[in-house]
């Protein structure tokens, strides 16, 4: 389910959701971070407001740039496609995707070079959402990042994931 609702957040046309759920298993199974923006969503609270380099800092079970493996619990409500999908990943050897149209397809990549040229060829259409990173201190305010961050390398000091909290019953 928790596969199925990183689908469900990323992928807005059911025929991308098999290939979706194939990249987070590859992932996995390669033991990458998954670096799903949908997750630094859910972490930040939600919101349409573009990604900062604060939000992927953010200490959070839910933020697949800081933690390795799956979020603790499921970050949206699925449909039943999407479920098939995550239970029925598409046998592909992707590892990356981009967006690269408004209508929601996506481009899917094997390397992060064939995905850097997916990137390239997806921004000029202007689909990809514009990161801000904080100003420094010669350039106040937020600032637009246009490119996407490299695949990080492993193993290297993560946040172990910590188990949800439990709220005690009160009858």
């Amino acid at each position: 389910v928790v596969i199925a609702s990183l689908s469900q957040r990323e992928a807005a046309r059911d025929e991308g959701r098999p290939l979706i759920a194939a990249v987070v298993e590859n992932r996995l199974r390669d033991k990458m971070a998954l670096q799903i923006d949908a997750t630094v969503v859910y972490a930040r609270g939600g919101g349409a407001a573009p990604l900062t380099d604060a939000d992927f800092k953010h200490e959070s079970p839910y933020n697949t740039y800081r933690v390795l493996g799956l979020p603790p619990t499921p970050i949206s409500t699925v449909t039943e496609p999407t479920l098939r999908a995550a239970l029925h990943p598409a046998n592909v050897p992707f590892k990356f995707y981009v967006l690269t149209d408004k209508s929601g397809k996506h481009a899917f990549a094997v390397t992060y070079a064939e995905h850097q040229t997916n990137i390239a060829a997806a921004r000029p259409r202007g689909v990809l959402p514009c990161r801000l990173e904080r100003g420094s201190p010669g350039r106040p305010g937020p600032r637009p990042v246009l490119d996407h961050r490299p695949p990080l390398p492993f193993p290297r000091p993560l946040t172990p994931p910590r188990p949800p909290r439990r709220r005690p019953r009160r009858w």
